[in-house]
């Protein structure tokens, strides 16, 4: 008797642990799901009525963010001013990329806060008219891109995500929409501003297009193999003592050098950076593809590779009395010689 006794015990204390456990489940499961919040989206039943949105649907507009997150707390926002207000706009910041392609929700959750800036200013890609911040509008940058391509330079960024969409070490910020060399394409997605008819690719002040750039057998002046539009000792004839432009086309080689990085001149068209470790003077080797310099103000400016942070190097230079070496200065101080063969 006493064993049936404790036996019937056990199953009642059992039964009792068995309900409160069934009471618990369903206290948890009460509160995922408000009776007042049908789809769980954080906007009330009233709240989606007075908003005309699908109560049973989380994301109204299928566009990745939850209701809740594309209002004020519960009112009404228009993001673009279109008309259409965000909950059931498919593009929130009207810039013609839809707000599902931005990434508006990488961890899939229906919660914008991991929603993917490309220019850290703040603002997700999906509300932001300008994503890469470079001055041009993404419908702008996305609207050149039906002519010249999502992704001008293959770096597999579009360019409207893209800082140096053309990647000629110059930010399309500072490029902007204008065609300066006049062949069409517009500076921020052109690798060369100045190969157009309007450009002059020997700096020797008389365009291309009047140095016959396009002819079959373009004009040679002097005779001396170089075609006048890249020669810029042909300039028309003008004469006038040389310039710096001018006394940098030719070949030049490394004499000294403080840095294991130095730059390489060819023909006055293509301009190279060199990079040598651990060889004698002289033995230099081609390591990167051609880039554009400028001459200002005392200063030798090399627009630096997008690897080196797309900023450009300059230094202050020095010619010898004969143009047969240059010497280039940081601050005073030497960074390297280069000796010219003619």
């Amino acid at each position: 008797m006493k064993k049936n006794g404790l036996i019937i015990i056990i199953l009642f204390l059992l039964l009792i642990f068995a309900l409160s456990g069934c009471f618990e489940t369903g206290t948890k499961n009460s509160s995922k799901v408000s009776p007042n919040d049908s789809d769980g989206d954080g906007l009330s039943n009233d709240q989606e009525a007075m908003l005309g949105t699908n109560d049973t649907n989380p994301d109204t507009d299928d566009d990745g963010i939850y209701d809740y997150f594309e209002t004020d707390d519960g009112n009404a926002t228009d993001t673009d001013g279109d008309g259409i207000i965000d909950v059931f706009d498919t593009d929130d910041d009207g810039d013609t990329i839809a707000t599902v392609d931005e990434k508006p929700d990488k961890n899939g959750d229906g919660n914008p806060a991991d929603a993917l800036d490309t220019d850290d200013d703040g603002v997700p890609n999906y509300l932001d008219i300008d994503d890469d911040n470079d001055k041009i509008l993404t419908d702008s940058e996305k609207a050149y891109s039906t002519t010249f391509g999502l992704d001008i330079d293959n770096d597999d960024l579009l360019n409207y995500l893209d800082f140096d969409s053309d990647n000629d070490g110059k930010p399309d910020s500072d490029e902007g929409t204008a065609d300066n060399d006049g062949d069409g394409v517009p500076n921020f997605l052109d690798s060369n501003d100045n190969d157009g008819p309007l450009g002059d690719l020997d700096f020797d002040g008389v365009t291309n297009e009047e140095e016959d750039y396009s002819e079959p057998i373009p004009p040679d002046e002097d005779n001396d193999g170089t075609p006048d539009y890249l020669d810029p000792e042909t300039n028309g004839s003008s004469g006038g003592p040389i310039t710096d432009q001018e006394k940098f086309i030719g070949s030049w080689h490394n004499m000294e050098n403080e840095d294991e990085h130095w730059i390489f001149y060819n023909d006055g068209t293509q301009k190279y950076t060199i990079v040598v470790i651990n060889e004698p003077p002289g033995e230099s080797y081609i390591a990167e593809l051609w880039f554009d310099y400028t001459l200002e103000n005392g200063f030798l400016c090399q627009l630096a590779f997008s690897n080196y942070g797309g900023v450009p190097t300059c230094y202050e230079y020095e010619f010898s009395e004969d143009n047969a070496v240059v010497t280039l200065f940081d601050d005073g101080e030497l960074m390297l010689k280069l000796t010219k063969d003619y």
